[in-house]
């Protein structure tokens, strides 16, 4: 896991703090949206290349925009529940 990320997690909204560049920088996103691949890797308290086998084997959803891939919060948030 990330030890520059700190993630809070309630039902509607992920908080995602993290530092960048020696600042804190954080972001709320709702249920609803995307996680960026170190932020669900954090939150499912997994390694980053863990994360990308799962996505690879179509164990998790993903979605690529312009060149990237960002995770559903949903997916997340059932993949947590199953443990």
């Amino acid at each position: 896991m990330a030890t520059n990320m700190l993630l809070n997690m309630s039902r509607d909204v992920i908080i995602v703090k993290r530092v960048l560049r020696g600042r804190m920088y954080q972001r709320e996103v709702p249920v609803a949206g995307f996680l960026s691949p170190p932020e669900a890797a954090a939150l499912l308290d997994i390694g980053l290349r863990h994360l990308y086998r799962l996505l690879n084997h179509n164990v998790l959803s993903k979605c690529k925009r312009n060149g990237r891939v960002f995770i559903p919060c949903r997916e997340v948030m059932k993949r947590m529940e199953r443990g």
